[in-house]
């Protein structure tokens, strides 16, 4: 927790004390030095030849403490930052890209005085040559006597084509998801992908100037494998929200055969529930060999609101109003919701209730219960009327 705000040096201590009527229990004591809150003086980014450093500093969500920039220094923040580094340089073409050396330092802004102190980040960084694409193959080893896919089909959708663009790293890893996504989607999720690479240096021509690159030719090679099937649909994690909420919104059946595309279509709709902080959705070996388990792992989130307002009309006065809403009501997946408003000229009480499957049937039924009060102030024409 101290961590999360930037307080990394807090110290944190236990004691046991024993107590004294009774032999089996102990008071826990926790001695915590939160330490002191030090920010990012400076960020240093060396080593960068062909990438301006101002562009890699302003990848990073570590920053140097200012006006309107907290310089908080996060350890797992930081870490994310190294990583978005090497990923960006990689994008690039510079496939060899690496940091050779860290400091993060700790130092008294004034020496003299020792009153506060400032975090220095110097990374240093080595972009390596740039890379440039020349091909792909693809080369398929099948289980049956026709393979699953034509090569040619691959080569349709692959984002690297161009013989001589740089050669895009995240690319690169999207055209090999695409190949293990497409038989994941057929049922071969035991199927391997192998990428080769060979490095080629060539001379070609760059406006008009003969310019030594090296280009990266990639062979896939495919092995199918054997098909896989479902096995037992098992749900963890759920402490108020019933099984059966979640297997409604499955569309994968146990004995069918897997499908990667349906299972995420699955934890897409199981998240869309808004019952969920996260989804995760994991294959293991089943009780057979080629069948998988699909273990449907959740974690829940606050599914109540509560929210107050009020206004002002020129007609109806003051007025204060409050919603009150449950969205997952005893884990049925039910939602229903309160409102309340008093003002001098209105008062009202809605209650309203959702089943979004009726009898288990894919059916929404929507049931209100309002009750109004208004009041109004009139001028009546008859002598003897009274007010109201």
């Amino acid at each position: 927790k101290y961590m999360d705000h930037g307080l990394f040096n807090a110290i944190v201590r236990y004691r046991i004390v024993e107590i004294k009527d009774d032999a089996n229990a102990v008071k826990l004591r926790f001695i915590i030095d939160e330490g002191e809150e030090i920010k990012v003086q400076k960020i240093a980014i060396l080593g960068t030849k062909k990438i301006y450093p101002r562009v890699l500093r302003a990848l990073m969500e570590t920053e140097e403490d200012g006006i309107f920039k907290d310089g908080a220094f996060k350890k797992d923040v930081y870490q994310q930052d190294k990583t978005k580094i090497i990923g960006y340089l990689k994008q690039e073409g510079y496939l060899d890209a690496q940091i050779i050396q860290e400091k993060v330092e700790y130092e008294w802004l004034n020496p003299n005085i020792k009153k506060e102190r400032g975090i220095f980040i110097t990374l240093n960084l080595s972009e390596g040559d740039k890379y440039y694409f020349d091909k792909y193959t693809v080369k398929i080893i099948p289980t049956a006597k026709k393979p699953v896919y034509d090569p040619k089909f691959f080569m349709r959708f692959f984002q690297l084509k161009k013989t001589g663009e740089v050669f895009n790293y995240t690319l690169f890893m999207q055209d090999q998801r695409l190949i293990s996504s497409s038989y994941a989607a057929k049922g071969y999720i035991f199927a391997r992908i192998i990428p080769k690479r060979t490095v080629t240096e060539r001379i070609v021509t760059v406006k008009g100037k003969k310019v030594k690159r090296k280009f990266v030719r990639i062979d896939f090679k495919v092995i199918e494998n054997k098909k896989a099937y479902i096995d037992q649909i098992i749900i963890k994690g759920n402490k108020k929200t019933k099984d059966i909420v979640i297997r409604r919104e499955i569309i994968v059946k146990e004995g069918e055969l897997f499908n990667a595309r349906k299972v995420e279509i699955t934890r897409t709709k199981i998240l869309n529930l808004g019952y969920f902080k996260q989804v995760n959705i994991d294959a293991r070996p089943g009780r057979k060999e080629g069948y998988m388990n699909l273990i449907i792992d959740v974690e829940e989130q606050p599914t109540g609101t509560i929210s107050l307002g009020g206004g002002y009309g020129t007609t109806q006065g003051f007025s204060i109003f409050a919603d009150v809403g449950e969205r997952n009501l005893l884990g049925n997946g039910q939602q229903v919701s309160m409102r309340l408003e008093y003002g001098p000229y209105k008062s009202s009480i809605t209650l309203r209730f959702y089943e979004p499957w009726l009898f288990n049937y894919q059916v929404g039924f929507t049931s209100e219960v309002f009750y109004y009060l208004y009041r109004f102030e009139t001028d009546s024409i008859f002598p003897n009327a009274a007010d109201t």
